[in-house]
């Protein structure tokens, strides 16, 4: 049954909390596109993460004789444009249309007919995506061969895309901040060998937290060009014990800043975890931060037995979520 423009108002939220009950009482013509019965709610599914602008529906095409179109309440702040002429819906935020964080969206539409004043709801269903393959660009296509457990070598501006887009990111290794400081001083020389490291700086991983992301930064001065023995560690149970690896090894890389992707980690942590990595080259590590603390081992180990205070940390970082959103 259609409901009036002012009953409409008064029960939007009560329709809300219904979750996914759709009432939907409409008749088409021949093409299918126009609608004869008023005030009526729709139901749309729709792709997540699209682009600024993309139509999502056309209300002129639904409705008969339906002009003057606007916006009058929408569930999530600036989530949708409404074009006032031809009723043309569009998606206006583009983080607003993320499955994970809001898989309904709800626009009410007032248009005049000449009946009058009339209400039409919309409700934007979205349908799960692989949100790790639709931000990459360059390596989409080795991502999609790769098996669940890979790491794959991605680019800078692939690995901040997924940093800002990827809802609940948690930096681990070492902060942002940490991360981001500018290196002081010569790296650590000490270190420039085959050993399994681990940060103790507090940047640990949440409890219920998939690690997806890594990055680190090889000193420019290694002799060792093609790196190809790297592995990622997480521990469960302290920043010095009980350090596995994460994924299979990373694959061959050089010098430099150097980022990853680790393709369909579907175990998140049960408890608060930490990250380390070995190494079979030098990393460099920044000392800008006083009473930093550090654990290592000799090879590729699961117990660092050695520990260094008020030094240096290393120069590697993890991203990690709570929310899996990867297929």
């Amino acid at each position: 049954m259609g409901l009036t423009a002012t009953a409409m108002k008064r029960t939007i939220q009560t329709y809300l909390f219904w979750g996914i009950l759709v009432v939907m009482t409409s008749c088409s013509t021949d093409d299918g596109e126009t609608t004869t019965v008023e005030d009526t709610r729709i139901k749309i599914a729709y792709a997540e993460n699209p682009v600024m602008g993309a139509p999502i529906d056309t209300i002129s095409k639904r409705i008969q004789d339906a002009r003057d179109f606007s916006l009058v309440l929408q569930s999530h702040k600036n989530a949708f444009h409404l074009d006032a002429n031809t009723g043309i819906l569009t998606v206006n935020d583009p983080l607003v249309f993320d499955y994970e964080t809001n898989p309904l969206l709800t626009a009410i539409i007032e248009y005049q007919t000449s009946d009058g004043t009339k209400e039409l709801e919309i409700n934007v269903q979205l349908e799960n995506n692989d949100d790790i393959l639709h931000f990459l660009s360059t390596s989409q296509g080795i991502y999609e061969l790769s098996s669940p457990g890979d790491w794959i070598m991605i680019t800078k501006e692939e690995y901040e895309t997924l940093e800002n887009n990827l809802s609940e990111i948690d930096y681990c290794g070492t902060t942002k901040e940490q991360y981001d400081l500018v290196i002081s001083g010569a790296p650590d020389l000490v270190h420039r060998g085959s050993f399994t490291v681990a940060n103790d700086n507090g940047a640990e991983i949440p409890a219920g937290s998939y690690l997806f992301a890594f990055k680190y930064d090889i000193i420019p001065q290694v002799p060792k060009i093609n790196i190809d023995d790297t592995q990622i560690k997480v521990s469960e149970t302290s920043v010095a014990m009980g350090f596995n690896d994460l994924g299979g090894t990373l694959p061959t890389h050089s010098i430099g800043e150097i980022h990853f992707v680790l393709k369909g980690n579907e175990t998140p942590l049960p408890t608060i975890g930490f990250l380390g990595m070995y190494k079979d080259t030098g990393v460099w590590t920044n000392s800008q931060f006083i009473g930093e603390v550090y654990y290592y081992g000799a090879g590729n180990v699961s117990n660092l037995d050695d520990t260094v205070v008020n030094q240096k940390s290393f120069k590697y970082q993890g991203l990690a979520t709570t929310i899996k959103q990867w297929d």
